[in-house]
């Protein structure tokens, strides 16, 4: 079911992102769930200056004709179309980007302790294909992408 899932994301997010970009804002985050016993389609969008309840009428108005016209998913669903929010987890290189630009404080949570903590919060300076480097008290700390459990960063 995870990669239904994704693969519903992923075809929602292809058909929605250049609707939401040309009213001038950024998809940040899609994902497609299950609570409880509804779907959820959620759609995280962003702009320089921030996201109000009225951009989210904007783009729900915009896309939801385009995705009850195309019908990309098998089973009814709620559409939710949210602000990205402050506090935001960072799971592409694109986040990462957003947060070096930034230089959001990052809360980096781990499956397994590295060096005696399984948290380590600071700025993220680069990443790679295997790691992320975080500056924390001024000192660099890489982290294997793969003992990472949740990478957020604070943008407020």
């Amino acid at each position: 079911m995870a990669d239904k899932k994704g693969n519903v994301a992923s075809r929602a997010r292809e058909l929605t992102e250049p609707i939401i970009q040309s009213l001038g804002y950024r998809v940040w985050n899609v994902t497609f769930g299950k609570e409880v016993t509804e779907y959820n389609l959620e759609i995280e969008i962003d702009k320089d200056g921030g996201i109000d309840i009225d951009d989210c009428q904007t783009v729900t108005d915009a896309i939801n004709p385009v995705i009850d016209e195309l019908n990309p998913l098998e089973t009814s669903y709620n559409l939710i179309v949210s602000s990205a929010g402050l506090d935001r987890e960072l799971t592409a290189d694109t986040h990462y980007d957003f947060a070096i630009a930034g230089t959001y404080p990052v809360t980096a949570k781990l499956f397994k302790a590295l060096d005696g903590s399984k948290e380590y919060v600071g700025t993220l300076s680069h990443y790679d294909g295997e790691a992320i480097f975080i500056i924390c008290n001024e000192k660099e700390i890489k982290i294997d992408r793969k003992l990472i459990s949740r990478l957020t960063a604070w943008c407020g």
